[in-house]
């Protein structure tokens, strides 16, 4: 099935299996890193006032010990509304409708909420240095860092997803 219509299913409620988060999450991985490069490259002042918007937002819901998933997909959007690319928009926006639901169980834990609010900020810096090399470096480790907390709550994904990874690295 398309991707799509995976979309669709989560929306519905649908639980997607860890392989599909696994590999959904690879693929967004390097769709975040080329939004980071090209926000550097094309973002305007308007672009950089509105993440910080985003990041006042998120502050205030940290401080009132709330849940920052919708704070989490505003930045997001913003960042890769910076980059200027509609279809790059488009693309982006099916995956954080695909995990809208995961990143509220995501950011119950208070840990991983304080680590992304801080590595949105540290973004924002870069993006508006222009530093596309740290900014890239910075996205995939918070890539990963969401990757593994899903795994230890998911599990592993299937031995094939896992049988790729290792040839992928080898």
């Amino acid at each position: 099935s398309s991707f799509e219509a995976m979309v669709m299913m989560a929306d519905l409620g649908a639980t997607p299996t860890p392989t599909e988060v696994a590999e959904t999450m690879e693929v967004r991985a390097h769709l975040e890193v080329l939004s980071v490069r090209l926000a550097c490259q094309r973002r305007d002042d308007k672009d950089l006032q509105r993440m910080t918007q985003v990041m006042e937002s998120t502050e205030k819901v940290l401080a009132a010990d709330g849940n920052i998933a919708e704070e989490d997909t505003a930045f997001h959007i913003a960042l890769v509304d910076a980059t200027h690319n509609s279809v790059l928009v488009r693309v982006l926006n099916a995956f954080y409708r695909f995990t809208a639901k995961r990143r509220v169980l995501l950011f119950s834990n208070r840990d991983q909420a304080k680590a992304s609010a801080r590595d949105h900020r540290k973004l924002i810096e870069l993006i508006r240095q222009r530093d596309e090399d740290k900014a890239a470096a910075l996205i995939l480790n918070h890539m990963h860092r969401a990757r593994t907390y899903w795994s230890t709550v998911l599990g592993e994904p299937s031995e094939r997803t896992a049988r790729a990874g290792r040839s992928r690295r080898a």
